[in-house]
């Protein structure tokens, strides 16, 4: 099996990757510009790789090559991003699992992904100048930072506080319920050619007026897949990439919302409805043609720590009887996976540098 380098070692969507890529028998590298405390790392990586995000192409090649990489995993938009524009260079050595920079931008860019999509006929929220439009409109940050940070609603246009035109945009609002938001994972072969994907839709979310997904069920809808399929066979999309939709309530169409160049942030979600996603992205980066396997569809997830931002939230609003409902929808759900348990030093690793102050560099903060 290929030495697979995944980077932000310590986050949790990267902890669910290096899990089951070394499950899945990888020689997995967790790098992190973080030191974990006392050796302590996954069981499931052979070693630690200590990686700033200030080294230069050469010493980067250097201590990949050192440590026995053959596919490079990132796991961020800004590490992809970052990492995209040496691509010339990286790609000489290793097995990549993103595009090159130009490709990388039209997703990471959300002006040039809409444009892009309205010329494709792909449906997107249209984009408001000063003074046009009616209704409530979205000011969001052209370049993503994740998290649904930096997202705000207005009640019109002449409401909406733009505090700079070149970096944030002013949408049109997609009007829909919470569980409007559906998402859709792809990867992408060498040749541009799908591979697998995975979707969901989003049961609940906290803040209640839109953000992160607080729960979700996994479903199969190929029609959001083949809506967003023309905008990355246009631009030569290799390795995966997340892409958000909202149904738009005045005539049920899926509109995309965003484009995200990497991996989502709930990998674990597709991994415990069966569908080993980091796998077939290293062997897909490595040249491999593989048979993905069918996902079970239908089964409810829960992200704990925002469920429960979500519930106190619900029980401000709206009372006992909503909480109450809440819970009820809850019940059953997933929200730990078997590996999280048997493999514990990552966990203490993190409470460790948090208990002795360490900030991100592994230096004392």
């Amino acid at each position: 099996m290929p030495g697979v380098a995944v980077t932000r070692a310590l986050d949790r969507a990267a902890l669910a990757v290096i899990r089951d890529l070394g499950r899945g028998g990888f020689r997995v590298i967790a790098c992190d510009r973080r030191i974990p405390p006392l050796g302590l790392h996954s069981r499931y990586c052979r070693a630690h790789l200590p990686l700033s995000g200030a080294l230069p192409p050469g010493e980067l090649v250097e201590r990949l090559v050192a440590a026995r990489v053959d596919v490079l995993l990132a796991m961020t938009t800004p590490e992809v991003v970052r990492l995209s524009r040496m691509h010339a260079t990286l790609a000489r050595r290793f097995a990549l699992t993103f595009p090159d920079h130009e490709t990388v931008l039209a997703a990471y860019d959300k002006r040039r992904t809409y444009r892009l999509c309205r010329r494709l006929g792909i449906p997107v929220p249209r984009l408001f100048s000063d003074g046009e439009g009616r209704g409530p409109v979205i000011v969001k940050p052209r370049f993503d930072i994740g998290g649904a940070r930096g997202v705000r609603c207005y009640a019109d246009i002449a409401q909406a506080r733009v505090e700079d035109g070149e970096k944030e945009l002013v949408c049109e609002y997609i009007p829909g319920p919470p569980d409007a938001m559906h998402a859709a994972t792809l990867l992408f072969d060498r040749n541009s050619r799908p591979v697998a994907w995975f979707t969901l839709q989003s049961l609940r979310q906290y803040p209640l007026t839109g953000g992160i997904t607080a729960m979700a069920v996994s479903t199969c809808e190929p029609r959001l897949v083949e809506t967003v399929l023309p905008f990355f066979e246009t631009v030569r999309w290799r390795g995966p990439a997340e892409v958000e939709f909202k149904i738009d309530a005045r005539c049920g169409t899926p509109k995309v919302i965003e484009i995200n160049p990497r991996l989502p942030g709930y990998v674990r979600y597709f991994l415990d409805c069966g569908l080993h996603l980091p796998r077939l992205v290293a062997e897909t980066a490595a040249g491999t043609v593989t048979r993905p396997t069918d996902y079970v569809v239908g089964r409810r997830m829960l992200n704990p720590g925002v469920f429960l931002k979500h519930c106190r939230q619900i029980l401000h609003a709206h009372g006992s009887r909503a909480l109450s409902q809440a819970g009820r929808e809850a019940w059953g759900a997933r929200w730990r996976h078997p590996a999280d348990i048997t493999d514990p030093a990552p966990r203490l690793a993190k409470f460790l540098m948090w208990a002795g102050g360490v900030g991100g560099d592994g230096s004392p903060s």
